[in-house]
């Protein structure tokens, strides 16, 4: 199989790091958490457990979506990364 190169998309690997003004770009500048919570939400971040999530999403976040439609519950709702 022969794919086409996408230029435009090569270019911007190739060159959207090292350029002094990036006029193409989509994307926004890389943040880190210090700037976009304050003390009381970074504790809070801090003291988060990490672990293996749920398979088909999280209970009240299937809730929530299940909610928006008509005679849906959530065990109807399945969540999936994308």
């Amino acid at each position: 199989m022969d794919i086409e190169e996408f230029t435009l998309e090569r270019i911007q690997s190739l060159y959207e790091n090292t350029v002094e003004l990036n006029l193409s770009d989509s994307g926004v500048h890389p943040m880190s958490l210090n700037d976009l919570l304050n003390d009381d939400e970074l504790k809070a971040v801090q003291s988060l457990e990490l672990g293996y999530g749920w398979t088909n999403g999280e209970v009240t976040l299937r809730e929530t979506i299940a909610a928006l439609y008509r005679d849906l519950g959530p065990d109807d709702v399945i969540v999936t990364n994308g």
